[in-house]
């Protein structure tokens, strides 16, 4: 009897654990994608600034200076086919957009 007791207080109290951790790690899951995107959107809105009236050379120390720190690359495409910052391929997101259009990409 005891030992069957012994049993239902620690299923019990797995159960509890259980339903408690799944959603905590599924919010921690949630919270650092959030933060990703927009550690990502604000250094992307960082250059947009410079990119509206800036000259070649300043949009290019703009660029260096996001990509010096940490995350991903940035890259810009300007509209006479020149890329600053980290080399990547012209995907067709960057084609469409090139045409004026708006779009979402990942």
């Amino acid at each position: 009897m005891r030992r069957r007791l012994l049993v239902l207080v620690a299923s019990m109290v797995s159960l509890a654990l259980v339903a408690f951790l799944v959603p905590l790690a599924s919010l921690a899951l949630m919270l650092a994608a959030d933060r990703a995107t927009a550690d990502a959107l604000v250094r992307a809105q960082s250059l947009v600034p410079v990119a509206s009236v800036g000259t070649g050379p300043a949009l290019e120390l703009a660029v260096q200076q996001a990509n010096s720190g940490p995350g991903y690359p940035l890259t810009v495409f300007l509209p006479t086919g020149a890329v600053l910052g980290e080399s990547a391929p012209r995907s067709e997101a960057v084609r469409l957009a090139s045409t004026g259009r708006s779009l979402t990409a990942q």
